[in-house]
């Protein structure tokens, strides 16, 4: 019986440790991976929070033409 128990994509083998550990440290890459994605949408939102008030200083240009130099 080499496959016994169960796991959200499959059955987990018993019969080699090397193959358990190999599900796990996949398992842990994708969830690493998620964090890290879900992580970077955390920094935009506070660099959009932090910036979006700092529009509100900037100065509009005037919507004039500018003279040419000739």
């Amino acid at each position: 019986m080499p496959f016994s128990g169960s796991w959200p994509f499959g059955a987990v083998p018993t019969d080699d440790p090397s193959k358990l550990i190999a599900m796990w440290g996949e398992e842990l890459n994708r969830q690493a991976a998620t964090i890290a994605y879900l992580n970077d949408f955390r920094v935009l939102a506070v660099a959009t929070v932090v910036f979006i008030p700092l529009l509100l200083f900037m100065r509009r240009q005037a919507m004039f033409a500018r003279p040419s130099r000739r």
